[in-house]
């Protein structure tokens, strides 16, 4: 009789423990694979040129190759620092306060910041081989701002349509996406931004933002650390400034033969 309990118990134990194993949850190993695991992209801006993008579990740097501007923010307090290591100047903003650097006037020459057009969910397109959402304005906005313009309320250059595109497949920190919308003023619709183009009201096509190309990277390679001992300016908009008028000081005018 003990003998066929013995097999009996063990046989059940066994199966218990095949079932606890099995049923752990796979995020619980997944997740540290995840805190590992970088994201490199590579984006531009009509207005302001490349920027390199990385972004871990803990935070987000944007490096603008034209001016060498970095942008970073990282947790807990997801600070936004912008800084120029060659003037060693910087600025330091709470995340609810930054707006990037792109100049206003830029916006202004549309008609409206880009992240107030009223967008409205369309079809899925494949963006940097990514299957991303894709947002177009309204009618009601197209046919409002034509009339606006034969009204000659509207200027040429104003936005008579617009195409946005985001991808949910690339996954940020979501403090990390509210940086990246910012910085480029686009709105916040649940992926990372991958492209916006507009017409304006004279028929011209624009580009405000396009991706190239994105790969993962070991999150360890990624620097999310702000220098210490710069000087700080006054707002990203006015570093940009200071950085800009420097780099045109610096240009050298080629003699003439």
């Amino acid at each position: 009789m003990i003998s066929k309990e013995i097999p009996l118990l063990t046989a059940l134990f066994f199966s218990i423990s095949i079932c606890s194993f099995s049923c752990f949850p796979a995020g619980a190993t997944d997740s540290k694979q995840e805190t590992k695991q970088g994201l490199y992209i590579y984006q531009t801006s009509g207005i302001i040129g490349d920027q390199d993008i990385y972004a871990t579990n803990n935070g987000i740097k944007i490096v603008n190759k034209s001016s060498g501007l970095v942008t970073v923010a990282a947790a807990p307090d997801w600070i936004v620092t912008t800084y120029h290591d060659n003037s060693r100047l910087k600025c330091q903003v709470p995340l609810s306060s930054f707006s990037g650097y792109i100049p206003k006037a830029a916006f202004e020459e549309t008609g409206c910041r880009w992240d107030n057009l009223p967008l409205v969910k369309s079809e899925v397109k494949e963006v940097a081989n990514l299957p991303s959402q894709v947002y177009t304005t309204s009618n009601n906005f197209t046919e409002k701002q034509l009339k606006d313009w034969q009204l000659q309320f509207a200027d040429s250059k104003f936005i008579k349509s617009a195409r946005y595109c985001v991808s949910s497949n690339l996954k940020l920190p979501d403090k990390a996406l509210s940086v990246l919308c910012k910085f480029y003023g686009l709105a916040k619709k649940g992926g990372v931004p991958l492209e916006f183009k507009y017409h304006d009201l004279g028929g011209n096509l624009h580009t405000g933002l396009i991706t190239t190309s994105q790969r993962s990277l070991k999150a360890e390679s990624i620097s999310l650390k702000a220098p210490e001992g710069y000087k700080t300016v006054s707002s990203p908009a006015a570093l940009h400034k200071e950085v800009t008028a420097s780099k045109n000081k610096q240009i050298k005018r080629r003699p003439l033969l």
